[in-house]
């Protein structure tokens, strides 16, 4: 039988999950879970004004868990006809009794998965044809390479555009299903001045096209952004104000979420293990997440594991309120899920209330990081030091741009010590924030 691609996908892909749960009862498992993905998209990449690559897509598989006497066993497939089931299930039903019993796996508990969830609207496919998509990414190349004689065509443009379907079900006769839109469009740029070069690039995503920034008005700030970083040069090592742009500030969050996650809590391999109830930001901070905004490309109705996604506050006035929990975290931990299988879901930030040039004359002078490189950050410590590049700022002032320099120092120390959050919050990805400013850090340079 042929998966059929489309709106009529849903009722097939419910039967299927359905019968295959019966089935692996029938065969002995205690518990069983089926997750199906199918996507079906294109991308393109247009550089010098010419289309460089064009490449379709379209996947689909399923995955299937069962647990038996406290062992579980996973097998996936991309076939669904009843022969290729038939030879998974039979796998994963051999193989669960060679895995290592854990008295904490298992599906969660009833009354805590979605059975009412919410559609949030996020599935919205464009009708852009990849040929009238070329059309639009050779425009707006060429207005990029328009904007300044120095911009070299290495770069350009790219267009990500795809539609996915996600159903999970378990033994718990719970079922359920959504389909989402991604589309995205990058921009980069190299720019070169004598022997010096620089590259600067972004990117607008939206699970809705209509919700895409303007293509000329990116390819106009990506080279712009470009040219700003001509003429960087280090600083001498000392201790100063750092003021993080939004792009990067949203990593410090992402250092966060993994501190506080129930895997580092139960190993205790995090410098915020066992944190809840004392202060780790100043008392205006809140953290918190909104799994149902409608049409935000990483809402979710439910997690992972058929668990109701919820609004959930991780930090209230300073103080941390809450691990970012799954099923198995949670019952290591001997508390109840999260809802957070699979990540957070719009996790942001409050805002202080300043915007980004109020901000940098509150810093009067420091260092803006707009760039951050290297994997320096140490979660179980909270040690903390990267390569950064950005800009160098006297009297609330953009001075000249800043490269080779290393930022360091402590998680925990810089979460207390953010001084301010900017009203500049950018929304894309799983994370939204505005500019952190951080006290003081250390700066390493010439």
């Amino acid at each position: 039988m042929q998966e059929p691609i489309g709106a009529d996908s849903s009722l097939y892909y419910r039967t299927v999950a359905s019968d295959v749960l019966a089935q692996l009862k029938s065969r002995g498992a205690n518990q069983a879970e089926v997750v199906i993905a199918q996507s079906a998209g294109y991308s393109l990449d247009v550089r010098d004004g010419a289309v460089d690559t064009l490449q379709h897509e379209r996947d689909v598989g399923i995955d299937i868990t069962v647990y038996t006497n406290g062992r579980s066993a996973n097998v996936s497939t991309t076939s669904m006809d009843e022969k290729s089931l038939s030879v998974a299930m039979r796998k994963v039903m051999s193989m669960v009794q060679l895995t290592e019993p854990d008295p904490y796996i298992g599906l969660p508990e009833v009354d805590m998965l979605s059975r009412d969830y919410p559609d949030l609207d996020l599935y919205h496919p464009w009708s852009l044809s990849p040929s009238e998509a070329i059309e639009r990414l050779v425009h707006c190349d060429n207005i990029l390479r328009d904007q300044d004689p120095r911009i070299l065509p290495a770069e350009g443009i790219s267009l990500t555009s795809y539609d996915s379907y996600r159903l999970y079900a378990n033994s718990h006769d719970f079922i359920g299903d959504y389909r989402r839109s991604f589309h995205n469009i990058g921009c980069s740029a190299i720019v070169r001045d004598g022997d010096e070069m620089e590259a600067y690039d972004d990117d607008t995503s939206a699970c809705c096209p209509s919700q895409l920034d303007d293509l000329e008005e990116l390819a106009k700030m990506v080279a712009k952004g470009a040219i700003a970083r001509l003429g960087s040069r280090s600083l001498p090592t000392q201790h100063c104000p750092v003021l993080f742009a939004p792009s990067v500030a949203k990593s410090l969050l992402r250092s966060f979420i993994r501190a506080i996650s129930g895997s580092a809590q139960y190993r205790q391999s995090s410098f915020l293990s066992g944190q809840i109830g004392r202060s780790v930001f100043p008392d205006w901070v809140s953290i918190q997440q909104n799994p149902h905004q409608l049409a935000m490309p990483y809402s979710a109705p439910f997690d992972q594991e058929g668990v109701t996604t919820k609004d959930c506050i991780y930090v209230k006035n300073g103080e941390l309120s809450s691990y970012v929990l799954d099923t198995y975290a949670a019952k290591k931990l001997n508390l109840a899920s999260t809802g957070n299988s699979g990540g957070v879901y719009n996790l942001s930030i409050n805002s202080s209330g300043q915007d980004f040039q109020t901000l940098c004359q509150l810093m009067g002078r420091g260092l803006v990081v707009t760039e951050l490189m290297g994997q320096g950050t140490n979660i179980v410590s909270g040690n903390y030091s990267r390569g950064a590049s950005g800009f160098w700022v006297e009297n609330g002032e953009i001075q000249f741009p800043v490269s080779e320099v290393t930022i360091a120092g402590n998680l925990a120390e810089m979460f207390k010590q953010l001084v301010a959050v900017g009203t500049d919050h950018d929304c894309r990805g799983r994370i939204h924030s505005g500019s952190f400013l951080i006290e003081s850090m250390t700066i390493a340079g010439s």
